[in-house]
């Protein structure tokens, strides 16, 4: 039985691959197909996506052929409704990712999924909480936009596959509002902010610094909570910099929003 979250996630998938209307005309289908079921919540997912696009009837024989080929794709493929039923040996795409309903959080690193750590611990959300009151205040007056996790954000990784690598950084500055959709970001962040934690310390200093390298975010904030040091990296012709480490007593400054300037002992404060 497909409920409302799984019709979601199938036409989430199919706006991926950037044909108009899959996804309803996917819940057309299963409507036929699950015309059976008992489930209400079900029952009202196929009637809601039913009525929103009619046009199907009046489509071109080319797209009927590649929906149905899609169609038949989509349903050969099961939903893994647990973390443990994934091949961790395979690699993935985000239109894969958006049909996992499980609790749990991933991320997929060139195609191959990595699983965070569980609920980050007090001190962590007091950073993280610390600096988004920080950065999203000095922001507020400008054009770009401020997420914090759990957000998607797409990078383009020219070596991987396209759309096969999604992470959720902690904080991430958008300025290009056309990166920007229903489901996250689409492209590269101006600025991430990552807070290290015992056991993402290696992800975070090694394969996301890699990737936030090429994907060229221009600028990488990585907060040691143990030192309660900030590390700044800055782009530069494709290659990462690093400015001196922000200390406790001093001003953490951005080359990216030279006008933004956070204290340390306000991003550690109470943590």
């Amino acid at each position: 039985m497909i409920g409302i979250f799984y019709f979601e996630r199938i036409s989430r998938a199919f706006s991926i691959m950037a044909i108009p209307a899959a996804g309803t005309r996917f819940a057309v289908f299963l409507k036929k197909k699950n015309s059976k079921s008992s489930d209400n919540s079900s029952i009202r997912a196929r009637e809601y996506l039913y009525g929103l696009d009619k046009s199907i009837l009046n489509s071109p024989l080319t797209l009927q052929l590649n929906f149905l080929y899609l169609c038949v794709k989509r349903i050969n493929m099961a939903i893994v409704k647990n973390f443990i039923d994934l091949d961790v040996t395979k690699s993935y795409t985000y239109s894969d990712y958006l049909l996992w309903p499980f609790p749990e959080r991933v991320e997929l690193i060139k195609g191959f999924i990595r699983k965070m750590s569980p609920a980050p611990n007090r001190s962590h959300q007091t950073i993280s909480q610390n600096l988004n009151f920080k950065i999203l205040n000095f922001f507020n007056t400008h054009s770009c936009s401020v997420y914090v996790a759990p957000f998607d954000v797409r990078l383009p990784i020219k070596s991987a596959k396209k759309d096969s690598t999604i992470v959720q950084p902690d904080l991430c500055v958008i300025c290009d509002e056309t990166l920007l959709d229903e489901q996250g970001c689409n492209g590269a962040p101006d600025l991430i902010v990552e807070i290290l934690s015992p056991n993402n310390s290696n992800h975070d200093l090694h394969t996301k610094f890699n990737l936030y390298q090429e994907a060229e975010v221009k600028e990488y904030w990585i907060v040691e909570p143990q030192e309660k040091v900030v590390l700044v990296y800055c782009l530069k012709d494709g290659h990462y910099f690093g400015l001196k480490p922000f200390v406790e007593g001093q001003i953490i400054e951005s080359l990216l929003f030279p006008e933004l300037k956070v204290a340390v002992d306000d991003v550690f404060y109470k943590a």
